[in-house]
This record gives C-alpha cells, sequence and structure tokens, in this order.
C-alpha cells in the first residue's frame, strides 16, 4: 500500500513540479531497498542523485542519502569497488555537511564490507565505534539495519574469541572520529 501511495503521489506532483518530488524519489528507493528490490532501488536513488546535481543541491538530506545508500545497495551485490567508493564518498560529503550520523551509517556500511573481506578486527573495531557515536548522540540503529548487523557480528564471532572482541571493541570505542574515518577509508590492514 506505501508504495502505491507513493507513486500516487509522483504522478501527482510531477506535471506540478513540486519540490517534494525528489524526496518521494528517495521514499520509494527506501522501500524498494527494504523490500529487497536492489535494481528498483538503485534506479530511485540513481534518479534522486542525478536530479540533484543537476539542480546544483548535491549538499542536500536527499542527495547525501541516497548516495549513501547506493553504497550498500553496491556491497549487497557484491561489487567491493564501487562499495568502497561510494562509503568514500559519502563519508567526505557528510564531513562537509557536518553530519555525524551519516559518517556513522557509511562507518557501518564499511564494516560490514570488511566483514564480507574476513577482515573481523577492523570490522570489530568500526562497529564498537559506531555503536559509541549512536549512543553519544542518542540516534539509536533502526531494527532493520541492526537485523543486518548482528549477521555481521555473528560471522565475527565466528572468527575470533570474546576476549579479543571485548579488546577489539573497547579500542574501537575509545576511537575518534577521525581514528575511526582513517580505519575505515584505510586501503589494506
Amino acid at each position: 500500500q506505501a508504495h502505491a501511495r507513493l507513486e500516487e503521489s509522483l504522478e501527482l506532483q510531477l506535471p506540478l513540479g513540486a519540490p517534494g518530488y525528489i524526496t518521494t524519489l528517495r521514499y520509494l528507493g527506501e522501500l524498494a531497498l527494504h523490500e529487497g528490490n536492489l535494481t528498483a532501488a538503485r534506479a530511485y536513488y540513481d534518479q534522486v542523485c542525478a536530479m540533484s546535481r543537476k539542480a546544483g543541491q548535491m549538499m542536500t538530506w536527499q542527495y547525501l542519502w541516497s548516495l549513501a545508500r547506493l553504497g550498500y545497495i553496491a556491497l549487497r551485490e557484491g561489487d567491493i569497488v564501487q562499495a568502497k567508493e561510494m562509503f568514500n564518498q559519502s563519508i567526505q560529503q557528510f564531513q562537509k555537511a557536518n553530519n555525524l550520523i551519516g559518517v556513522v551509517y557509511e562507518v557501518e556500511g564499511l564494516a560490514s564490507l570488511y566483514v564480507n573481506q574476513n577482515q573481523p578486527e577492523r570490522a570489530s573495531r568500526l562497529f564498537a565505534w559506531s555503536d559509541a557515536m549512536r549512543d553519544k548522540i542518542g540516534d539509536q540503529r533502526p531494527p532493520v539495519e541492526q537485523s543486518s548487523i548482528e549477521k555481521d557480528l555473528a560471522v565475527i564471532h565466528s572468527k575470533i574469541d570474546d576476549i579479543e572482541f571485548a579488546r577489539l571493541s573497547a579500542e574501537g570505542r575509545g576511537m575518534t572520529t577521525e581514528q575511526a574515518i582513517v580505519l575505515a577509508l584505510k586501503e589494506s590492514q
């Protein structure tokens, strides 16, 4: 029902040139992503990014979060190179916009990428830093995102013991934002 209402909203907004059109496209992207329809989600987010670039509005929330989601889509599709490129670009844009939760979200994406690349130590530190930042700013992870991270943590726990995980988590929680970004974007470890 949400999908049908959002599509109807798009049809009503398009002829009017309403500013909510880009927002509705992003919501459709969110819905498609949560439904697991990566092709549709990518199409919506690509359209938001293209329209934002054309309008010179590349620092708007619609653009920034669409760019961020494109990194997650690339990761889910197994395109590690594109995912890392998108996460890197998004982190830089969120830093420029002084949006800490956006940085946290992208660092979480890179942590998931490192789980997939068999780097559980690095991922452990990054997830711990992200948890600490979310606690600090009072922005708890939505359940759908938490479920994904729980799967990553299960993989991590299958590769490192509890003592090592606790040590790595303490290191991660103690990192500054700059240290976390350097660790997240570093080419190899």
